[in-house]
């Protein structure tokens, strides 16, 4: 960690870790099952789990998400949930990509506010 205490903290400064982080954690999947070429949602005939399906979870997670804020308990389910069942709920690469973006940053968003409050709880 290249700050010291949350005073000092910069998510600038510390996305590099947190994507070096990731980096070998993706490093750690491809050595276990190699380069993975998965489709983005279950091509099997009669699979539930379509497009239109994760379009419902993602219109399900703004509404809560909306209603959260209003109520002033917006939580980091809700935000990511909602991220990511946007981009299952794509079917244009650029969009799902885009989704996919939000989402990661999202994650990182998620995993800054952890090392934030393992530096608040240290000093």
């Amino acid at each position: 960690m290249s700050w010291t205490s949350y005073d000092d903290y910069n998510l600038r400064e510390d996305i590099g870790e947190i994507l070096a982080d990731v980096a070998d954690e993706m490093g750690n999947q491809e050595e276990k099952w190699g380069v993975q070429e998965h489709p983005m949602v279950s091509p099997a005939p009669g699979c539930l789990l379509d497009e239109e399906h994760y379009e419902r979870r993602a219109n399900y997670w703004k509404a809560e998400s909306d209603f959260r804020v209003k109520r002033g308990t917006l939580a980091w389910d809700g935000i990511v949930a909602e991220e990511l069942y946007e981009a299952l709920a794509e079917t244009d690469p650029v969009l799902i990509e885009a989704e996919l973006v939000q989402t990661a940053a999202v994650v990182c968003q998620m995993i800054a506010k952890i090392r934030r409050d393992r530096a608040r709880a240290a000093e």
